[in-house]
């Protein structure tokens, strides 16, 4: 993962070009004027037979004009540098900022203890994390850029390359279990690895994201089990997993110490009943667990796995990851007995929801980033062609933020915008979208609006004049930093408009830039119409 490191020498160095080329074109354009000079003379003598006076009219009209013009020309040139170098700068602490997203984000990514790696479409490495080298005994470094092919014996390669393709098939996480040899020091692990395509903004697979945990202890247990009943109970118990076994004739089910504390109860608090396991799945999970369990229990797959929610006696919902296995059948086939364990994901599931949040929200505000505007503008335009309402684009700006930056610091003007986006959120519904696209800049945009264009102007402008009103009141920013209270003079009023440019759009009428090009278009008239109001593309 490359990190932009900007320096003073990059803008030293663009500052001196630019007065370079600034030089260069006042020396060429007096140069011009000279010539014009001599040019000019001529046409002065044709009209004027007193040498003196062509001579005085002559000069005086030359190098008068030399200067003014040379003057005027520095000037624009000044201001075009001026403006160059706040471009510059302001790409500069873009791009700085990304770069601390991706130093957070890299840092979660190692952070994660199972092996984590990232590939495109054709099998080559682009990221991988530190248990991951310990695999194939190399750095990422050495890793990225190579395939499988370049570290491990073909028919290894080939299955890896295999269960790739069928989860990019799939459109969705394929899981599979497999013995692997680390060479870093030779140990063998037995891996579940989850390979989950990864897809960009229009939706295009890119790669494939892969997260291999290490189950050999369970599925030495699970093995153990089959052995003798006393040896597995004892050694999943160990492990820290919850066990189950389920006589599926009647219905009676042995629930294991651990699996109840893992849910908060007491031992005498569950009963022995399957009811107990079902009527604790979240109801947003249950479809998904049932459909994964059928095709086990019909007898078409060999080991069902499976992740979800359960309630505990508190009320809250921790992440299990259910493995099951029937251990016996009738002549028939059909199930008799099945086991199985249950273990808490949880922790490992709020990272996975930590670097979906670093990746498709603000850092600073909490808000939608662009990545996630893109996709939510997306669904919305779909949606509009699908049912004739109209929706709206909102393009802001704080109007007089840079005064506060400059006066007390980024950490005020952080203060603000975290405000401004709570002010933001409160305006709409919680169906529209509120997202930070970068610097003070702020997009909102409204769904479900109206079959009727006057009727959705009408809304689009409520909220936009309500967005306009609240950004518009003081804001008091308690600048007081962690374990610095009482500090006199730490609190600061400001005042920070907004300029608000609003754009309907239906359907299939436009794409996403030419809807966001317009909202922006729109912005810029109210700036220029000055400042503190809602202007509609027309």
């Amino acid at each position: 993962m490359r990190h932009f490191e900007p320096t003073a020498q990059n803008s030293a160095t663009n500052v001196r070009l630019s007065t370079a080329a600034a030089t260069k074109i006042i020396l060429i354009y007096a140069a011009f004027s000279s010539l014009w000079i001599l040019v000019s003379d001529s046409i002065v003598g044709s009209l004027f037979s007193d040498p003196t006076t062509i001579s005085r009219i002559s000069v005086v009209k030359g190098w008068l004009f030399i200067a003014v013009t040379a003057l005027l020309l520095h000037g624009l040139i000044r201001r075009m540098q001026i403006h160059a170098q706040k471009n510059f700068e302001g790409k500069l602490a873009a791009q700085a900022e990304r770069a601390e997203s991706e130093r957070l984000i890299r840092a979660l990514y190692q952070a994660i203890p199972d092996l984590v790696w990232f590939k495109d479409t054709k099998g080559v490495y682009l990221s991988c994390n530190s248990r991951f080298e310990q695999f194939f005994g190399a750095s990422e470094k050495v890793i990225v850029g190579k395939s499988d092919y370049d570290f491990v014996d073909k028919d290894l390669a080939d299955t890896f390359r295999t269960n790739d393709k069928v989860a990019m098939e799939k459109g969705s996480p394929n899981r599979n279990e497999e013995w692997v040899t680390f060479a870093s020091d030779g140990h063998r692990e037995f891996l579940e690895t989850t390979k989950t395509p990864v897809l960009n903004s229009k939706g295009q697979i890119i790669g494939v994201l892969g997260i291999g945990r290490d189950i050999s202890k369970r599925k030495s247990n699970e093995l153990a089990l089959i052995e003798s009943e006393a040896r597995w109970k004892f050694a999943i118990e160990g492990a820290g997993d919850g066990l189950w076994d389920w006589n599926i004739q009647t219905g009676k089910t042995f629930y294991s110490p651990r699996y109840k504390t893992m849910l908060g109860f007491a031992n005498e608090e569950i009963g022995d009943t399957a009811d107990e396991w079902s009527k604790r799945i979240h109801p947003d999970d249950a479809p998904g667990v049932f459909a994964e369990l059928q095709p086990y229990m019909d007898g078409k797959l060999g080991s069902v796995t499976v992740e979800y929610r359960m309630l505990r006696k508190d009320g809250s919902w921790i992440w299990t990851m259910g493995r099951g296995m029937v251990v016996e059948r009738d002549a028939e086939g059909k199930p008799l007995r099945m086991i199985g364990t249950n273990s808490d994901i949880t922790q490992r599931k709020q990272a996975e929801a930590m670097v979906s949040q670093l990746a498709y929200h603000d850092s600073l505000t909490q808000l939608p980033n662009r990545r996630l505007l893109v996709d939510r503008m997306s669904q919305a335009m779909s949606a509009s062609k699908r049912t004739g309402n109209y929706g709206a684009l909102m393009m802001l700006d704080l109007d007089i933020f840079k005064p506060l930056n400059d006066a007390y610091g980024h950490f005020a003007g952080d203060l603000l915008l975290n405000e401004a986006a709570i002010r933001l959120i409160e305006c709409v519904r919680e169906t529209d979208t509120v997202a930070r696209v970068g610097g003070d800049e702020f997009v909102v945009m409204l769904s479900k609006l109206d079959a009727d264009k006057v009727v959705s102007a009408r809304l689009a402008g409520d909220v936009a004049e309500k967005i306009r009103a609240s950004l518009a009141k003081p804001y008091r920013l308690n600048l007081n930093e962690e374990g610095q209270e009482g500090q006199e003079g730490a609190t600061v009023e400001h005042s920070c408009s907004a300029s608000i440019g609003v754009a309907l759009f239906l359907g299939g009428d436009a794409n996403q830039a030419e809807v966001m090009k317009w909202a922006d278009s729109a912005m810029y008239r109210a700036k220029d119409a000055g400042r503190n109001r809602v202007h509609f593309y027309d």
